[in-house]
């Protein structure tokens, strides 16, 4: 009697469709090339997913020690088949309590870079510029995207590889992202000729205290 599976001939064995083995070694190549990608998925997961790992990734590109104070790096690593690599920190709360995410953009390819500018950047923005580290960078910021405020600007110098991008974002509101926070940010990176560390923040004065001999003469 003959069923899906084929045939019964001689001794009550089954014989099997040709087609039908074809389909099954088929299937079971599917299946290992789903593992093998699965096995690679998680791996490239898990590195990601290492901080120490991805901070040395970026440093590769772009010098930098440590990660600046409050910011946590969430994520890092190359994406697969392409000459590409991100890397997302996310930054403590601003004045309204938002937190301000950063986004960076490693690409071994010009033209895709500049592809990559095009689509992230954002359209409706203005041209700003900051300096930082004795270096002066131009950037597109707009405050009215549908994600909150965004700053993306270019660290690597016109024509070199790999093209380094940065954007920053302030996720669901509209305050300013501003150049203090910017270049506090920045201070462990070496992206100017001043290099890391060498942003100078102001002290307070200290307050002279008047002695008890003074105050009684005056």
């Amino acid at each position: 009697m003959a069923d899906d599976w084929g045939s019964t001939e001689g001794g009550g064995k089954k014989k099997r469709n040709p087609l039908l083995w074809g389909c099954g070694l088929g299937c079971l190549g599917l299946l290992v090339i789903a593992g093998v990608i699965g096995f690679m998925g998680v791996g490239w997961v898990k590195d990601a997913l290492n901080p120490e790992a991805s901070l040395e990734r970026l440093a590769e590109a772009l010098p930098v020690e440590e990660l600046p104070e409050g910011w946590n790096l969430v994520l890092g690593n190359k994406i697969p088949f392409m000459d590409f690599e991100v890397f997302v920190m996310q930054g403590p709360g601003g004045d309204d309590g938002s937190p301000v995410t950063a986004f960076f953009f490693v690409i071994n390819d010009m033209e895709m870079a500049g592809e990559h500018w095009d689509e992230t950047a954002p359209s409706g923005g203005a041209e700003r510029t900051i300096e930082i580290q004795g270096r002066v960078f131009e950037g597109s910021y707009d405050t009215n995207t549908s994600s909150g405020s965004t700053f993306m600007l270019e660290l690597s110098e016109e024509g070199a590889l790999p093209v380094i991008m940065v954007q920053f974002q302030r996720t669901g509101s509209k305050g300013e992202i501003t150049d203090e926070e910017l270049r506090v940010f920045f201070d462990p990176f070496t992206i100017g000729p001043d290099g890391a560390y060498s942003l100078v923040q102001e002290e307070p004065e200290p307050i002279e205290e008047i002695s008890d001999e003074e105050d009684s003469d005056q």
